[in-house]
C-alpha cells in the first residue's frame, strides 16, 4: 500500500472512531484532508481537476441527499466519502460506497425487525471496513 492509501485510512479510521462514539466527524481536520488530496493529486499524481472531481462525485450525491431529507442521512457521511473519494480512483470510491451501503441496510433491517431503539447507525465505519476489503481485494 502507497502513501495515499494510508492517507485515506487514517481519514476514514478517525471518523469512523468519532462516528460509532459521537455521531460526528472531525470536520475542519477532514476538509483538510481533501484540500491535501486534490493538492496531491495535482502536484503528484499529474491528475486533472475534472478526474479529482470525478472521485468526489459520491460524496456530493450523498451530501445532497442529506440536505434532501433534512439531515436524516448525515452531512459528515457525505462529507467523509467526498474525502476519502479524492484520495481514491472513481471505482474503488463506487466499491466503497455500495459496499458501505448494502451491510449498513441489512442492519438496519435487522434493528428494525427486532423492534429496537436504536433508530440512527453511523455510516463511516461500514466505509472503513468496505475500503478495507478493497485494499485486501487487490492484494
Amino acid at each position: 500500500m502507497g502513501m495515499k492509501e494510508w492517507i485515506n485510512l487514517v481519514l476514514l479510521s478517525c471518523n469512523a472512531i468519532q462516528d460509532l462514539r459521537k455521531r460526528e466527524i472531525f470536520l475542519f481536520p477532514t476538509f483538510g484532508f481533501a484540500a491535501a488530496g486534490i493538492l496531491w493529486m495535482i502536484l503528484k499524481e499529474q491528475k486533472d481537476i475534472t478526474a479529482i472531481l470525478a472521485c468526489a462525485v459520491p460524496g456530493l450525491l450523498l451530501l445532497i441527499l442529506a440536505f434532501l431529507t433534512s439531515g436524516k442521512v448525515g452531512c459528515g457521511d457525505g462529507i467523509v466519502l467526498l474525502s476519502a473519494g479524492i484520495w481514491s480512483d472513481f471505482p474503488q470510491v463506487l466499491y466503497v460506497f455500495m459496499g458501505a451501503l448494502f451491510p449498513a441496510a441489512v442492519i438496519a433491517g435487522i434493528l428494525l425487525l427486532s423492534h429496537s431503539r436504536i433508530r440512527s447507525i453511523p455510516l463511516v465505519p461500514f466505509f472503513l471496513i468496505a475500503q478495507l476489503l478493497c485494499y485486501l481485494a487487490v492484494k
